[in-house]
C-alpha cells in the first residue's frame, strides 16, 4: 500500500516528473543501491528506475524530451502574448494580479524545460538546485491563482498597495518554504526534511507532497468556488462560470497525463522519444489561455468601455 507522501510510484510511472530529481540526489547520497542499473549517470532519464524514460540529450541518440521542450517554448510564447494583451487592458479588474499569474507561469515553463527536459545530467547539484527553485515557483503560482480569485470579490481593491503586498508576500513565502524543503530533500541540510526515506526505496516526503500536490489541488478548487460565487451571485453571469469550469477540467486532464501511467504508455509506444509530459504541458498552457479568456469576459478593457 502506498503511504501518504510517497513518490515511489510517481517516480517510476509518471511522465518526466521533475521532483524525482530531488530524490535521485537523496538516494545517491544515502542509498545508492536503490537506484539500480537503469538509473545510472550520465544517460539516466528523469525518474527513479522509471518503467520507461527518455535518456539525457545526446546519449543513445536521444533528442532529449523534445516534445515537452517544444511545448514549453510554445507555452512561453503564448504566455508572452497574453501578457501583452493583459497590459493593454488598463481598466480591467485584477490586471496587476493576473499579470503576476502569467509571469509566474511563464517562469515555471522555463524551469520545467530544464528540470524535466532531459537536458542536464541526473544526480548533479545544478539540476537539484534548479528543481528546488522550480518546486518553489509552482507552489507560489497557486497562491497567485488563489489571490486572483479573491480579488474578484473586491473585498480588497485590486492593484492597490495592500493587494500587491499580500500577493507578493504570500508568493514569496510559498516559494521560500517549498524551495528550502526541496533543497533539504536533495542535499540533506537538516535531519528534518533531508533524512532518507524509511525504507529508502519508498522515496517519501510529506511536507514536499503537501506543498507540491495537495496545496495546488486545494488552491485550484478553492479558486473555482470563489470565482463561481462572484460570477453567478454577484455579476449574475453564467458564461464565465462555464469558462472557468472548463479551465479546471482541462487542468485535471493535464495532471492525468503528467502523473499517471498514461505517460509511460506513450513513452513505450514512441520508443522513449516522448512521454505524457508534452501533452500535460500543452493542456496546462490551454488552461492559462482559457482562464485569460474568462478574465477578459468579466472585465472591461478601458475606462471608456461601458459595463
Amino acid at each position: 500500500m502506498v503511504r501518504f507522501g510517497e513518490y515511489k510510484s510517481l517516480c517510476s510511472q509518471a511522465s518526466s516528473y521533475a521532483l524525482c530529481n530531488l530524490f535521485y540526489l537523496q538516494l545517491q547520497r544515502q542509498a545508492p543501491d536503490v537506484l539500480g542499473s537503469t538509473s545510472q549517470r550520465p544517460s539516466a532519464p528523469v525518474g527513479i528506475n522509471p518503467e520507461c524514460g527518455i535518456p539525457k540529450l545526446h546519449t543513445e541518440g536521444s533528442l532529449s524530451n523534445i516534445g515537452n521542450n517544444i511545448l514549453c517554448g510554445v507555452g512561453i510564447l503564448v504566455t508572452a502574448i497574453l501578457l501583452w494583451g493583459c497590459q493593454k487592458r488598463v481598466a480591467a479588474v485584477g490586471r496587476v494580479e493576473f499579470r503576476a499569474l502569467l509571469v509566474t507561469y511563464l517562469v515555471s515553463l522555463a524551469f520545467q524545460l530544464v528540470t524535466a527536459g532531459a537536458l542536464l545530467e541526473q544526480g548533479t547539484q545544478a539540476l537539484g538546485a534548479l528543481t528546488a527553485i522550480h518546486a518553489g515557483i509552482v507552489a507560489s503560482l497557486f497562491w497567485v491563482l488563489l489571490w486572483n480569485a479573491f480579488t474578484t470579490t473586491q473585498v480588497v481593491d485590486d492593484g492597490r498597495r495592500v493587494s500587491v503586498i499580500i500577493l507578493h508576500a504570500g508568493q514569496f513565502a510559498f516559494f521560500l518554504v517549498t524551495m528550502f524543503i526541496a533543497l533539504d530533500t536533495a542535499f540533506g541540510f537538516t535531519s528534518t526534511f533531508g533524512s532518507v526515506s524509511n525504507p529508502p526505496d519508498s522515496i517519501r516526503s510529506i511536507p514536499l507532497f503537501v506543498l507540491t500536490s495537495i496545496w495546488p489541488g486545494a488552491a485550484a478548487v478553492l479558486s473555482l468556488f470563489v470565482t463561481a460565487y462572484v460570477v453567478t451571485r454577484i455579476l449574475h453571469e453564467r458564461r464565465p462560470f462555464w469558462i472557468y469550469l472548463g479551465a479546471i477540467v482541462v487542468f485535471i486532464v493535464a495532471q492525468v497525463f503528467r502523473l499517471s501511467p498514461v505517460g509511460t504508455s506513450i513513452c513505450e509506444t514512441s520508443g522513449s522519444r516522448v512521454d505524457g509530459s508534452f501533452v500535460a504541458t500543452f493542456l496546462e498552457t490551454v488552461t492559462i489561455v482559457v482562464m485569460y479568456y474568462g478574465w477578459t469576459d468579466i472585465t472591461k478593457a478601458s475606462w471608456d468601455e461601458t459595463l
